[in-house]
């Protein structure tokens, strides 16, 4: 015991083959709440540290599991990513090339990093004292992506925030450069939907993103973000849930713990 939680640093299989490197965070006096499940693209390290924000959930009685979906984290390819240190380096990455590989053998990296975040859920669940009705998510980065379309395939998770996701596929259409990864992306997603359709699938669990951005990575302000998500807060309102759908802008540099599972609810 450790500041009064546990962590218990293990494995799950996704797929054959496929392991997904995870740190569960127990609380010593838990809350009734569910377990928060955590995915972001930095991986898990970097707010699983010491004083970092998983600590925080955990110091409130939450369970906390947080994973490296396959390429991120513990699981990411041993080179170099950054190249020549430019900012659009991710163009030539090794993220790409796996991206692009998986696309030749007519699978998508993006939905492999989903169905890890699905049997997240299930390996979640399966720990003993855990609330069965369910997880909360949070997603940062590409994974705000990852949960949300999780979310959308899976009515186990209960709650989503997230945060600093791409706003709609729609928006890199408009845009002559971006600064997001090939791994975030789905071919053809738009001859049939974008992101506040999956969003508005969700209704009515709680849904809340958090600072979306642009193709460049930069937040957009809260009345575009409304704008481009009208279907979504359409669908919510059908759904008599119109309270739990919301977009908030960043609160500060870092979103605290308790800001968090406010958001939660």
């Amino acid at each position: 015991p450790r500041k009064g939680y546990d962590v218990e640093k293990v494995e799950f299989l996704s797929e054959p083959g496929i392991y997904i490197p995870t740190w569960v965070f127990l609380p010593n006096r838990r809350a009734s709440e569910r377990a928060i499940l955590f995915a972001s693209a930095a991986g898990k390290e970097e707010d699983g540290m010491e004083f970092g924000l998983l600590e925080r959930l955990a110091q409130e009685g939450r369970v906390v599991v947080a994973i490296d979906v396959r390429g991120i984290g513990d699981t990411a390819p041993p080179h170099c990513q950054d190249l020549d240190g430019s900012r659009y380096a991710h163009l030539f990455s090794v993220e790409t090339a796996a991206a692009y590989m998986a696309w030749y053998m007519d699978r998508c990296l993006f939905g492999m990093r989903v169905y890890d975040v699905m049997r997240s859920v299930d390996y979640a669940l399966s720990r003993p004292g855990v609330d069965r009705s369910g997880v909360d998510a949070i997603g940062k980065g590409a994974g705000a992506l990852w949960v949300l379309f999780a979310a959308a395939l899976d009515s186990r998770i209960r709650a989503v925030v997230a945060e600093r996701g791409l706003i709609t596929y729609a928006s890199l259409t408009r845009s002559d450069r971006y600064l997001h990864s090939a791994g975030a992306f789905v071919r053809d997603i738009l001859t049939s939907f974008d992101l506040p359709h999956v969003a508005a699938s969700i209704a009515d669990r709680r849904l809340t993103l958090l600072a979306p951005v642009n193709p460049m990575k930069e937040v957009v302000d809260t009345t575009t973000a409304q704008e481009a998500y009208e279907f979504t807060r359409l669908a919510y309102s059908l759904a008599g849930a119109a309270g739990r759908f919301t977009i908030a802008g960043a609160e500060g540099e870092t979103t605290t713990a308790d800001q968090y599972l406010r958001l939660l609810g």
